[in-house]
């Protein structure tokens, strides 16, 4: 019979591991996780040919009261309580995917909203928009022809998915010839807010003249959280790195565009 203490029994042949979801294989009857036995095709200990095996079910609640205890709060608990324990733990660690951060549940949510809020929203105002685009206009006319601006001009689409009129900017900025586009770069004040307004972007949020959604932070600069060179550097708040983009929209902040992060 196995005894409780004898975990050296209990253990997965492949793995090492304590048996998760005790399977015994039919030809020599030894144990593994029934995820490790999936992926032979020979039995691993006396190497029969077609391998088959059955759940064992004694095995099971043996080691699903073995003790074990959470790795986030080191709260005491069998092995069968740990999973539903780990999903709802307050101690819990979540770890970011687009850098470094660990933290618990508020923390976590905290971090994600104040320092990744662009990566959250681009997909969704990227879709916005597209659906606008496709939704104004007729099956005769292209529909970008015919978007006006706050200021009668018409605004066409350009290469980075800004709006641009052509027209003279009333306030210049210090980077291109003086004009709204035509296809890229800076535009006017009236055709960033038909951007603002197609991405469905809240206030204090504009595109820099890539296309990339950006916003002032809490260093007081402008920052898209897009990657400058690759995917360790990235224009953040957190690194201290700006892209030129997002450097150029800074200078126009409180200038060109004032009326639109005014307030």
């Amino acid at each position: 019979m196995v005894s409780l203490n004898s975990e050296d029994h209990l253990s997965c042949f492949l793995c090492l591991e304590i048996c998760e979801d005790a399977v015994e294989f039919n030809c020599c009857h030894n144990i593994a996780c029934e995820k490790c036995a999936k992926t032979q095709t020979t039995c691993p200990f006396c190497r029969t040919q077609g391998i088959s095996y059955s759940v064992s079910f004694p095995l099971r609640r043996i080691i699903s009261n073995l003790p074990s205890s959470c790795e986030d709060c080191n709260q005491p608990m069998s092995r069968s309580e740990k999973k539903s324990h780990q999903s709802r733990c307050p101690q819990k660690k979540f770890s970011c995917r687009l850098c470094k951060f660990q933290g618990k549940k508020d923390d976590f949510l905290s971090h994600i909203i104040y320092t990744h809020s662009n990566e959250l929203l681009y997909p969704v105002a990227q879709q916005n928009m597209n659906a606008s685009i496709v939704y104004e206009g007729n099956a005769n006319r292209n529909p970008i022809e015919i978007t006006k601006n706050s200021e009668g001009n018409t605004s066409r689409l350009g290469q980075n998915g800004k709006y641009y009129c052509g027209r003279p900017m009333k306030v210049r900025c210090k980077c291109c010839d003086g004009n709204c586009g035509p296809g890229n770069g800076c535009n006017c004040a009236a055709c960033m807010e038909l951007d603002v307004k197609a991405m469905q972007l809240p206030r204090g949020y504009l595109l820099n003249r890539c296309g990339r959604i950006s916003k002032m932070c809490t260093d007081g600069k402008v920052h898209c959280y897009a990657p400058i060179q690759n995917v360790e550097i990235r224009c953040t708040p957190e690194s201290s790195n700006q892209c030129r983009e997002c450097a150029i929209l800074e200078q126009q902040w409180n200038g060109v565009y004032q009326r639109l992060t005014s307030g």
